[in-house]
């Protein structure tokens, strides 16, 4: 044992404070190491975890009737007499953008045999171009009965932030037979 401790010693005397250093920043980027790349493995663990479960199939619900289906798109478009209070949201989720609806022109439209009623509506607003995409937007994501058939900016002033838009929605009404 003390012919281990006398080589430790002479190899420590040998290499002097520069060995000392190296030594103990080799044992200090050994546990970072250690300590930082555990972590990183078991999240890397994880992840290949949640891409095979991903790579599964899909053991969902069976498809419906497509006549369920269609009956359940027709019960969630709104009614004729509701064509107001649509109105209403829409103009409300303007204001919510600093919009004002000034006007709209409306046209009606219906296929024959179809159990659907098409309303068209022109709206001019004016308004910063952030300010009409996040009303457009706002509209896509909480009214899907509205399409967006046309949309058309004009800015009459290269210097001014505001812009003049045409927007052409078609909200889809159920109707009554």
């Amino acid at each position: 044992m003390s012919r281990r401790s006398d080589i430790w010693a002479w190899q420590a005397r040998r290499t002097g404070w520069a060995g000392a250093l190296g030594l103990v920043l080799a044992c200090a980027a050994a546990g970072f190491w250690w300590n930082g790349n555990r972590p990183l493995a078991r999240h890397v663990d994880a992840l290949q975890a949640e891409a095979a479960a991903l790579r599964k199939p899909a053991t969902g619900p069976k498809a419906t009737d497509p006549r369920v289906e269609l009956t359940n798109f027709y019960a969630m478009l709104p009614l004729p007499r509701e064509t107001t209070a649509v109105l209403l949201r829409i103009d409300a989720y303007a204001a919510q953008h600093g919009l004002q609806l000034e006007r709209a022109d409306q046209r009606e439209g219906q296929a024959a045999g179809s159990r659907i009623t098409k309303l068209e509506f022109l709206l001019p607003v004016r308004g910063s171009y952030e300010s009409v995409r996040g009303w457009l937007a706002d509209l896509a994501d909480n009214m899907p009965e509205l399409a967006l058939e046309d949309f058309r900016v004009k800015r009459p002033d290269i210097g001014r932030a505001e812009v003049e838009a045409q927007v052409r929605l078609a909200l889809y009404l159920r109707r009554v037979e």
